[in-house]
């Protein structure tokens, strides 16, 4: 499917290398692992070809649009890659209830934001949206942590899971059947950074007019820094 060409890019390899193809070219530091996986508690597979990503995507249910350089450890500190900020629209608890792809474009609109990428459906009835970044950004930890402010920001933005967020979960692998919508947009990091500035600024001037010099009433609150190249 496209869309996993247009994610990962040159980050997995079409088929497995050979043997003698691994002697020659020794350790690669730019190729990236996808995890995959049906149910949260199982044991995951990994993956690093495109071959085997095709195939997962016809017997799987979830997969990690950001990729990691262990292929036997799926947390934020084995990150390598980040390809693509993604945001869970969920209509748990009559949160969202009703809403469809229209609403989603006009909140992506109403917040501020680049048109997405990607929008791929949930069986709930909620939503996955994508933007893909122009160019990947290597993982080092302080981009992963503003990464996952920008993450939050944005799920806080639209409505979204706020439970949803960091750079190493898992999201709905796409399919044909369950994307929606799909662009060749794709946005660079550093415009969703200038995107949060905006948003913190407007967010602290609401509550200063409501009279509330009070951090967000969201857990934590969203921390304002920013981190570019």
């Amino acid at each position: 499917m496209n869309a996993y060409r247009a994610i990962f890019r040159d980050q997995l390899t079409e088929t497995p290398k050979k043997q003698i193809e691994k002697v020659q070219t020794g350790y690669n530091s730019h190729l990236g692992w996808v995890f995959v996986c049906n149910q949260f508690h199982e044991k995951p597979k990994a993956v690093r070809t495109y071959r085997s990503l095709f195939g997962a995507s016809e017997t799987y249910t979830y997969y990690t649009p950001n990729t990691f350089y262990r292929n036997d450890q799926r947390h934020s500190g084995a990150l390598r890659w980040l390809n693509a900020m993604v945001i869970d629209i969920d209509v748990k608890n009559g949160q969202n209830k009703g809403i469809i792809l229209p609403d989603v474009m006009d909140l992506v609109t109403a917040a501020g934001l680049p048109a997405p990428s990607m929008i791929v459906s949930t069986p709930s009835g909620g939503f996955h949206v994508y933007w893909y970044f122009n160019a990947a950004k290597r993982a080092f930890p302080k981009v992963t942590e503003h990464y996952n402010r920008i993450q939050a920001a944005i799920a806080e933005a639209m409505n979204g899971d706020l439970q949803a967020v960091g750079a190493e979960r898992w999201f709905r692998m796409p399919t044909d059947k369950n994307t929606l919508y799909q662009s060749d947009n794709r946005v660079s990091f550093d415009e969703l950074c200038d995107w949060l500035a905006i948003y913190q600024e407007e967010r602290l001037k609401e509550r200063l007019e409501e009279g509330c010099f009070c951090p967000s009433p969201r857990k934590g609150g969203i921390r304002s820094t920013s981190l570019k190249d």
